[in-house]
């Protein structure tokens, strides 16, 4: 599949927070930076901060988030009929529910082309659980769509890369609000994963195929930084503490979504 031609930005999977000072946060189980020259414009270069690609990470964590939504910000920019939907009732059990939408998935591409991006969350009064999924590809009637997940109620909404709220949709797919968090939960619902992606929802390609794509104009190498502070690692996705590692650096802003 080729790339879009439009596709010019290499700063796919940048970015991290920082605390007061300036200073980034660095992951205590790779303290470290890696730093990409580019390859066109001599003496420029990106610092990031190197990542244990966990969700569970205090660090990582909401970093990792806010690549699988670029991702998704990536994709559905490039496509048509673009729908937010919501499926009530689906079964409690995590293999039962994933091998449910993997049915439901194959009966609706046998009406044409879609793709989506899709996770489950329990009902706000704890009555069960549904299924958020953003789709794009062909369009398909309300009616006909919630015949296939069995009659059970479903509710749909157009979304436009214009839409108010459209980016923070996708945050809230990927389990991930402002307040009051429970990231680990949403993790246990669905797999030990932010959100699941079908096959063609990336235009074909896998999530590393694309952040390769976007920074494919640079050339990369390891940086040991000097740690300020040290203590023992935190499996918490709440802001970290004062007495966590990180090392004093220039702070990256990255892409503000």
């Amino acid at each position: 599949m080729q790339p879009h031609p439009e596709d010019t930005s290499s700063s796919l999977d940048y970015g991290r927070q920082s605390v007061g000072d300036g200073s980034i946060l660095l992951c205590p189980r790779k303290p470290y930076w890696v730093v990409g020259n580019d390859k066109n414009q001599e003496g420029v270069e990106i610092r990031v901060p190197a990542n244990c690609d966990s969700y569970r990470c205090a660090i990582c964590g909401p970093w990792k988030v806010r690549q699988k939504v670029r991702l998704m910000v990536w994709a559905l920019a490039r496509e048509t009929w673009i729908r937010h939907w919501t499926f009530t009732l689906c079964p409690t059990e995590w293999q039962h529910c994933r091998n449910q939408i993997k049915d439901f998935l194959f009966r609706l591409r046998e009406h044409g082309k879609i793709e989506g991006a899709w996770a489950k969350e329990q009902n706000p009064k704890l009555t069960g659980y549904h299924i958020h999924m953003m789709t794009h590809g062909v369009f398909l009637d309300h009616w006909r769509v919630q015949e296939m997940w069995g009659g059970r109620h479903c509710w749909v909404s157009p979304l436009s890369t214009k839409d108010v709220g459209y980016v923070a949709k996708m945050y809230r797919l990927c389990g991930y609000m402002t307040k009051e968090t429970n990231m680990h939960r949403h993790l246990d619902l669905n797999g030990g994963r932010a959100v699941h992606f079908t096959r063609g929802f990336l235009r074909g390609w896998t999530s590393r195929e694309v952040q390769r794509y976007l920074s494919k104009n640079l050339a990369w190498h390891v940086e040991i930084g000097k740690a300020l502070d040290t203590a023992k690692e935190e499996t918490t996705m709440q802001p970290m503490k004062a007495d966590t590692l990180y090392i004093r650096g220039d702070a990256y802003e990255g892409d503000q979504l």
